[in-house]
């Protein structure tokens, strides 16, 4: 049971909302983290669709930037001004969300012991968006669990 939610998930920015039709994240670290979420949010004001592509790359500089080649599990919600319930999506490496006009959010689980190539070094992670438009609004935010409890977690912006 979480008791104290800023000492056991760590929070990030990835990027904060803006408007562009292809961005790219900041990056962070999971040496110290065994698991993390990463919540994408679009406000869709274009009926575009919209493909989000978490990636890999073995430093907080972006080296050697790299798709996943594991399929992670995915949640979405198409419209949560109609809806708070999350639908349980097909595991892949990436999400295109629909062309519709609406508020929604994506989820992906990245369990980096699973989903990502460890072996050579990939323990850092960001988010690439392409096909949208200008005018929709994109926000990137990672929740990170902690290897072990804290009272102060570790840093994730740094390698």
């Amino acid at each position: 049971m979480i008791k104290c939610l800023p000492q056991e998930i760590k929070h990030v920015v990835g990027l904060a909302p803006q408007a562009d039709g292809n961005l790219t994240s900041d990056i962070v670290c999971l040496k110290n983290f065994s698991k993390a979420y990463i919540k994408v949010t679009m406000a869709q004001a274009n009926a575009a669709v919209h493909t989000t592509v978490p990636m890999q790359a073995t430093n907080v500089g972006g080296a050697g930037g790299a798709v996943f080649t594991t399929p992670m599990r995915i949640w979405s919600n198409l419209d949560v001004s109609a809806s708070d319930l999350l639908t349980a999506r097909a595991a892949a490496v990436n999400y295109a969300l629909d062309a519709g006009l609406a508020n929604k959010v994506v989820w992906f689980e990245v369990d980096p012991a699973e989903s990502m190539d460890v072996a050579n070094g990939f323990d850092c992670l960001y988010v690439t968006s392409a096909g949208s438009d200008v005018t929709n609004i994109l926000a990137v935010d990672f929740f990170l669990l902690p290897k072990s409890k804290a009272a102060v977690l570790d840093p994730a912006i740094t390698d």
